[in-house]
């Protein structure tokens, strides 16, 4: 069988350019996370909690990774998270889909 362009893109070891969007944020989009292996959640959810901590200047502790996402030619899922901020606490889930980089 000969390998088609198809094929070429569900390599497992494809990066991938992360859109990070919270709904109850103003603006929306949060960050772009650049370069990101699925297969790698801790490195994620890492990347994930900087990208909380920076945006809102506070504490951040992101849930679960979906493990679903490791086999995923095109991810798009949602992530629940926690935020301390000056004694006050809330929760939200942010949203992360695939974006192309030109």
């Amino acid at each position: 069988m000969t390998p088609t362009n198809h094929s070429k893109i569900m390599k497992p070891n494809k990066t991938y350019n992360l859109l990070v969007s919270d709904p109850v944020s103003d603006p929306s989009a949060v960050a772009v996370i650049t370069d990101v292996y699925l297969s790698d959640t801790k490195t994620l959810r890492d990347k994930l909690t900087l990208v909380l901590a920076e945006h809102y200047d506070a504490d951040a502790v992101i849930g679960q990774i979906p493990e679903n996402i490791k086999g995923s030619t095109y991810p798009i899922f949602s992530v629940p998270y926690k935020v301390e901020m000056d004694g006050v606490k809330w929760d939200g889930e942010i949203e992360i889909s695939c974006i192309a980089i030109y």
